[in-house]
């Protein structure tokens, strides 16, 4: 992690940067706020170590220049580093109730004195112990920052609500921010699923860090000859073979020190394999015909839609070329494994077809959405965009109808695409409904069956009438989530097997997002949750099970007497 240490004492900056650069910090110190305000520009900080009075300038007297320098700690795209405050200076006291606040509200994390009984190496301890805390608790604020990954993914192009993705942006930023261009990721997934988007996104992410632009350089593998791969990858000398007319630079030189995008790695000529694996372990290569090194400065990244670790297991690519390049895995999902980001997506494409507010089609109708859903996107992303594509091609309606969409009569592979508007899984919870006379299904359990709703279960916990009665109070003044939510949940976890679910099955249940239905569950659990306060006795419980939340009827319930 990297340090920054604003004092204008050279002597207490020494002893700082000496103490955290032995316990493995990167570390950069100044004496004045123009020399912070440069170094800010190019070197953004995890900790700073702020002296509250120092110099503006050189030659100018220390003055209370700390608020100056924390609205310099304020970017987009990078998180707000951990700053402690230090002061020597009685002056200081006299800006105590902005101190005060800037505690309150987390700007700054701590306050020592540099005059600490024990002197400087007491306070340089102190400052390495406080540290070591702080790190634990900022690592820990990154991995739980999901809006930051959300809009971080949004920036970069990428359309996804999915835990997973946030998570795959999350290691993103921290791969590029916290490591150097040796690191050299490897992205799996099906072909589609947007593999390139998220390498451009990694290339983004390296100019913001180096705050200029940086060369991409895109090589697809399997348009590489044997013939020609060691003189494109390496570039040549004039005179290197008889075609050699002329000096050139090869793949690994143009990347300076930005992108080597390796698409399609698996494709790469195996004689090309050894010239590549030397390249990124000792950092440096010669051209075809020289004997004169020069340092490969870029972060390679390689792509792939097949099992590295079996071609490995095949001997089809050596075991220390797979190992190097597998360092970082990055598994993108399949779409089908992202069912939230379909209707985003869908609204995301469409909107990026229409050249004007009044083209059409505008949106799609629910069986439509439903239809996505339930479809498997062998294609994956790709195949989702060409498909919206088509519809606003060749549908006309303001809103896409399903019988639009079957009139298209799309095909994958030559095969014809059957829209199916209510998933298989979607018709097995119906039936549980069934069970109790709405044949309809869950879309068709309105709030004109609210009272038959509330009324069933009363005479399945006679016990928790009162409780119920609570529930319809607490929520029939709200517009969402609306009472026959928390009706639905329940329903549903009472009816299935066990009278257990996951989040996500409520989920699809409930046809909310995951917020509301958070709050939903939440309430039902007893558990605090925005707007609303849980039941003092709740009727679910929350267990955590193979990485996924699962929600089940608090033991003791009486389990219903469904009718056959």
């Amino acid at each position: 992690m990297k340090v920054l240490i604003v004092e204008d004492s050279p002597q207490l900056a020494n002893r700082l940067a000496t103490a955290f650069e032995a316990s493995g910090y990167d570390v950069r110190q100044v004496e004045t706020l123009k020399d912070a305000t440069a170094i800010i520009a190019v070197y953004w900080p995890d900790f700073v170590l702020l002296d509250a009075n120092f110099p503006a300038n050189c030659g100018t007297r220390a003055e209370f220049n700390a608020p100056a320098l924390l609205d310099l700690l304020v970017h987009p795209d990078y998180a707000a580093p951990t700053v402690i405050l230090m002061s020597g200076d009685d002056r200081t006291a006299l800006h105590f109730e902005k101190i005060r606040a800037w505690l309150n509200t987390g700007r700054i994390s701590d306050v020592l004195p540099k005059n600490v009984e024990g002197g400087w190496d007491f306070l340089k301890e102190l400052l390495v112990h406080r540290v070591e805390i702080l790190r634990i608790q900022r690592f820990r604020l990154e991995l739980d920052d999901a809006p930051r990954n959300q809009q971080w993914l949004y920036s970069n192009g990428i359309v996804s609500q999915e835990e997973t993705m946030l998570k795959i942006a999350g290691r993103i930023r921290r791969m590029v921010n916290r490591t150097d261009n040796n690191e050299s990721p490897l992205i799996t997934g099906a072909s589609g699923s947007g593999k390139g988007l998220i390498a451009r996104a990694i290339h983004a992410e390296m100019q913001r860090k180096a705050q200029h632009k940086l060369p991409f350089v895109a090589v697809s593998c399997g348009a590489i000859l044997e013939t020609t791969a060691r003189p494109a990858f390496l570039g040549r000398v004039k005179g290197a073979f008889t075609d050699a007319r002329t000096d050139e630079a090869g793949y690994l030189e143009s990347a300076g020190s930005g992108v080597l995008f390796l698409d399609d790695i698996h494709l790469l000529p195996r004689e090309v394999y050894g010239t590549l694996l030397s390249a990124l372990q000792e950092r440096t290569f010669q051209r075809v015909g020289s004997t004169k090194s020069i340092r490969f400065e870029a972060r390679a990244i390689s792509t792939t839609n097949v099992d590295l670790d079996e071609l490995e297991k095949r001997g089809q690519m050596p075991e220390e070329f797979y190992n190097r390049i597998a360092r970082e895995m990055i598994v993108i999902p399949s779409l089908c494994q992202r069912p939230h980001d379909i209707e985003p997506l869908m609204r995301h494409f469409l909107a990026r077809r229409q050249p004007t507010p009044t083209s059409i089609p505008r949106d799609f109708s629910p069986g439509v959405f439903r239809a996505f859903k339930a479809y498997t996107w062998p294609g994956d992303v790709r195949q989702l965009e060409n498909v919206i594509g088509a519809i606003s091609t060749h549908v006309f309606e303001d809103v896409v109808s399903l019988d639009s969409l079957r009139n298209l009569e799309l095909k994958h592979k030559s095969q014809r695409i059957e829209w199916n508007a209510v998933p298989e899984v979607q018709q097995d919870r119906d039936l549980l409904l069934s069970r109790v006379g709405w044949r309809e299904g869950w879309s068709k359990l309105t709030e004109a069956e609210f009272d038959r709703t509330k009324g069933w279960l009363k005479e399945q916990w006679p016990c928790h009438t009162a409780l119920l009665g609570d529930l319809s109070r607490q929520v029939q003044s709200r517009s969402s989530p609306k009472a026959i939510h928390f009706l639905k949940a329940l329903l549903f976890i009472t009816l299935v097997d066990g009278n257990r679910a996951r989040h996500g099955e409520v989920q699809d249940v409930l046809e909310l997002g995951w917020d509301f239905t958070n709050r939903v569950l939440c309430f039902l659990a007893g558990i605090e949750c925005e707007g609303l306060a849980g039941f003092q006795t709740p009727l679910l419980v929350k267990s955590r099970e193979g990485g996924r939340w699962m929600y089940g009827l608090k033991p003791g319930l009486r389990k219903p007497i469904v009718a056959e």
